[in-house]
């Protein structure tokens, strides 16, 4: 069957699913419902490769569509405050005296909705780089709210689009090799795929990291990070500067689940990165293009062959 029907097939069967899963969403709990959610997304990364490219952009606003709602719905059924009274303060003479009335806050600003602008672009093909976001094809970053990223078949370069001021709504990373990426925390997933010798500061709300090796992610993450067929992974705190109202504290960075991986005993496939080996600054500022491989050979993990 060719990558086209693949496609076709596949995408008529997610949209059963989801179709299926926002019915639950009215009636079944929420651990069911993200549990779907959850299969629904292994299915996705396990088909992505094969999928069109509009295919990958619909499955993943749609995924995280889902996902929102899922989040709203928790925030509702979460227990409310209870109410108490506060004692009245009395004055030396032993009569109460009424409280200062506090001023009542502003009223919310009417929220207007609004369709988020979407656009899925790429940046591919580079060896020996220095890339930002001026890489990027420039005519796709107008007029959009949102951007998912596709970086793929890279090698040994550096990828910084930290200092940008670039949305990102997802990221897939596919076929990067001996190079470091610097990217903002981004509102979806990020899903990686064949990916060796590199070093990854990235932030999201969920994590997948599929067939990679000799890897170390500075990750700061809202769900449990996911591993599959993958060894020799690191993994640290987010070292860039976070979003305002985003905590280190929040983030999921060692609660990693390995896929391979069903034993009570420790995942031998991933670790902590030694605190001393941490790094806490990065090349923001740009490096000129004979310096990009001095600053690999500080910033990568060790060869398999050197450990």
């Amino acid at each position: 069957m060719s990558d086209a029907s693949r496609s076709a097939t596949f995408y008529a069967e997610f949209q059963s699913q989801r179709a299926a899963i926002a019915a639950r969403l009215k009636t079944a709990s929420s651990s069911t419902v993200q549990q779907d959610i959850a299969r629904l997304r292994k299915s996705f990364v396990d088909a992505y490769d094969f999928l069109a490219p509009y295919d990958q952009g619909q499955c993943e606003s749609q995924l995280r569509a889902l996902e929102q709602e899922l989040d709203e719905r928790k925030a509702k059924a979460a227990p409310k405050p209870k109410f108490s009274f506060k004692k009245r303060e009395t004055s030396s003479s032993g009569i109460s005296t009424p409280q200062k009335s506090q001023p009542a806050p502003p009223a919310p600003t009417p929220s207007v909705s609004t369709v988020a602008s979407t656009s899925n672009i790429s940046l591919s093909n580079y060896t020996d780089a220095y890339l930002t976001s001026s890489a990027l094809p420039q005519a796709a970053l107008e007029d959009t709210t949102h951007l998912d990223i596709t970086i793929s078949d890279i090698q040994s370069s550096i990828v910084n689009l930290a200092t940008s001021s670039l949305q990102l709504g997802a990221l897939h990373i596919r076929g990067v090799h001996r190079s470091l990426l610097l990217a903002p925390v981004v509102r979806g997933s990020i899903l990686i795929n064949d990916c060796s010798d590199c070093v990854l500061v990235i932030g999201c709300h969920q994590f997948r990291m599929h067939t990679s090796k000799n890897v170390d992610v500075y990750l700061h993450v809202g769900s449990l990070p996911v591993i599959e067929h993958s060894q020799r992974i690191r993994f640290a705190p987010y070292t860039l500067p976070l979003p305002e109202g985003v905590s280190q504290e929040t983030s999921k960075h060692y609660s990693v689940q390995d896929f391979d991986w069903i034993r009570s005993t420790p995942s031998p496939n991933w670790s902590r990165l030694p605190e001393e080996d941490i790094r806490r600054t990065w090349p923001t500022e740009g490096v000129a293009s004979n310096g990009v491989a001095r600053v690999l050979e500080d910033s990568l993990p060790p060869s398999e062959a050197s450990v």
